[in-house]
């Protein structure tokens, strides 16, 4: 139902310097410095603050199954890296597995997440069917990001990476069915807090969208990012 919003918006992200797909199919845009929550409406989210803090091979959430190779993926307490107002979070890497699959309810053409502390080696694969339609990195978020995005917006520090909070879009009928999370193996590690799904029943439109006049298109949006740890 998004279709008819999104078909296009590649072409329109390209003209006018918002957030591009890493690959076609796929388009991420970022709420505003310091907003750590969707700002969609009619969403389902998965915050971890209910979710024992310990480590898990698999764990059943609000927006789907996590899945990790041994040791598996850890929820953490929040601190200078994550997560949503210092809540707890989801990390991979360090301590933990170097990457998490989030298998999703079904097909879906919208997924929202906080990504706090953004490094060069955290990647956000998006897959359908076991196919990878788009990835996104730091490479193509960073240049949509102001200074205000950089540093924890809660307690101050780690002012070299940027937290930001993506709503990720698929675009002419684009969907997926699992999202990666994957710190590269670097030996740092991946945040991610505060997912978000669109409930069965919801049909926002892309936030930083709007329609003009018989169908025109402005892409209004601005910003996204990653972590090194």
């Amino acid at each position: 139902m998004l279709r008819p919003l999104c078909v296009g918006l590649t072409a329109l992200a390209a003209a006018l310097g918002v957030a591009r797909p890493a690959a076609a199919g796929v388009v991420a845009v970022p709420e505003a410095a310091g907003v750590q929550y969707t700002t969609v409406a009619g969403v389902v989210t998965e915050t971890f603050d209910a979710t024992p803090q310990m480590q898990y091979t698999a764990l059943a959430t609000a927006a789907g199954g996590l899945s990790a190779a041994a040791p598996g993926l850890g929820v953490i307490p929040g601190d200078l890296y994550g997560g949503s107002l210092q809540t707890p979070y989801m990390g991979v890497g360090i301590s933990n597995a170097p990457a998490a699959t989030l298998t999703l309810p079904g097909p879906m053409s919208y997924i929202g997440m906080y990504l706090p502390a953004l490094d060069a080696t955290d990647a956000v694969r998006f897959l359908s069917g076991g196919s990878v339609v788009a990835t996104f990195t730091l490479a193509d978020i960073a240049p949509l990001l102001t200074p205000a995005y950089y540093g924890n917006p809660n307690i101050g520090g780690n002012t070299g990476e940027p937290y930001v909070y993506l709503n990720f879009y698929g675009t002419a009928g684009t969907t997926f069915d699992q999202v990666v999370f994957d710190n590269g193996g670097s030996g740092g590690g991946m945040e991610v807090d505060s997912i978000s799904l669109l409930a069965p029943t919801a049909v926002p439109a892309p936030a930083g969208l709007v329609l003009l006049g018989s169908g025109g298109l402005a892409l209004l949006g601005r910003r996204l990012r990653r972590r090194t740890a």
